[in-house]
């Protein structure tokens, strides 16, 4: 293939230099007679780099999974972290998690979401296998030694890399807020929750800005571009806000009524959220943003302005709050993950610092492992070294979603294959 190349090269090179003219001419010549190889030449050429290419990015997919999650023996972590006496507390709600994570991870959808994780030996069916047996053994164990028994027999474990190449993850809480509405904009009720636009897939990319969506002030006033979608009004723009940021609420109308609301689409923007330059800038805690925000509603405005990720919503017929599996997610049981990097729907065990109740209704946090479900995902959480940890509905959740922040591990349960498989 590199033959025409080659004599092309040459041939330049014994052109004589000192007659520019003469040179030129002998060099059209020469190229207008090589003209047809030449480009047969070329054309190879982009083929075998394109080809390259493909392979160089195929490995670098390889590589990046294949680092994502670490096989670690049981031997090597401390015996606490697959230690959970607290899931015979909530045993029945994990079971039926798990039963409608394998109809999940059945369907064509489940499938397609393990196609990434089968290089590094974690199919749809070892996760689905996995979740079976986890159903058969947590309900006919009757105490966490006999579940940590059963557990070291039956399952490989693997680590998460984290953010650091070393394991640790960042971990947050999130929650599912109830609040206040109207279902017509009022003097108090003023800042609209949208639905999808009836012609939103086909908009063209890219999408248009908050501000265009909304307006600068949040209120989606005539001649915005999402006026007459609303779902409701809330009282303020901190509500509003929050409900973009969990995905879901319970809307309480004055009439008594309620309305369940869950996340439907997203514009296609990268989620943008409160730095802790601005934090630092302004004496602020993260889990005091509440009553800072009503009270600075103009400083909202203006963080709001620079986050372009704008979520529509739609209503729910049932209360909880949906995973973006289509699964509901657990308090306390489940969490939210990067599911591009992290299997989807697969058996966990976080380790970090949860919140417990202490005396009079307060909350202290303290090192805990749980037993959970990947049963979420979300714009902000991004890469192995991401979790969210969904803590409930209501004030009493959002409390304990507010202490959750700082560092922790993440693991995964796996089916050991068939021939390490003690029975």
């Amino acid at each position: 293939m590199f033959n025409v190349s080659t004599s092309i090269i040459l041939q330049v090179r014994n052109i004589n230099r000192s007659d520019g003219n003469a040179d030129f001419e002998s060099l059209i010549v020469m190229l207008r007679a090589r003209k047809n190889q030449f480009v047969k030449f070329l054309f190879k050429l982009f083929l075998v780099i394109e080809v390259l290419i493909l392979c160089a990015s195929n490995s670098l997919a390889e590589v990046s999974q294949s680092v994502v999650l670490k096989k670690v023996s049981f031997d090597e972590i401390p015996r606490q972290i697959i230690f959970d006496p607290k899931i015979f507390e909530n045993k029945s709600e994990i079971l039926s998690g798990i039963s409608r994570t394998l109809r999940f991870l059945k369907s064509e959808k489940g499938k397609e979401a393990y196609r990434a994780f089968e290089r590094i030996g974690i199919s749809n069916t070892r996760v689905e296998q996995t979740l079976a047996r986890f159903y058969l053994i947590l309900m006919f164990s009757n105490s966490p030694a006999e579940l940590e028994k059963r557990i070291r027999r039956t399952f490989d474990l693997y680590r998460s890399v984290g953010a650091d190449g070393r394991g640790t993850v960042k971990f947050t809480g999130y929650f599912q807020p109830v609040y206040k509405a109207s279902p017509v904009r009022t003097k108090e009720y003023r800042y609209p929750i949208f639905r999808k636009p009836a012609d939103f897939d086909s908009w063209k990319l890219p999408h248009p800005t908050r501000v265009e969506l909304e307006g600068y002030d949040g209120l989606g006033r005539p001649g915005t571009l999402l006026h007459g979608n609303e779902i409701a009004f809330l009282r303020n723009r901190f509500e509003a806000f929050m409900i973009h940021v969990q995905g879901s609420a319970i809307l309480q109308f004055p009439d008594g009524t309620t309305k369940a609301i869950g996340f439907d689409a997203g514009t296609r923007h990268p989620f943008r959220g409160i730095s802790r330059k601005f934090l630092k800038e302004n004496h602020v805690a993260w889990n005091k943003l509440d009553k800072f925000f009503i009270k600075h509603p103009d400083k909202l405005d203006q963080v709001l302005s620079r986050n372009n990720r704008f979520i529509f919503f739609k209503e729910r017929e049932v209360p909880q709050p949906l995973g973006s599996l289509g699964v509901p997610v657990i308090p306390e049981r489940s969490i939210a993950i990067d599911k591009l990097k992290l299997p989807p729907g697969a058996l966990s065990i976080i380790r970090t610092r949860l919140p417990e109740e202490v005396s009079n209704g307060k909350l202290a946090l303290k090192p805990a492992s749980r037993f959970v479900l990947s049963l979420d995902s979300g714009s902000a959480i991004k890469g192995p070294g991401r979790v969210d940890v969904f803590m409930g509905t209501g004030d009493k959740a959002q409390k304990k979603a507010n202490t959750i922040f700082g560092p922790g591990e993440l693991y995964y349960l796996m089916m050991k294959q068939y021939d390490d498989l003690k029975i």
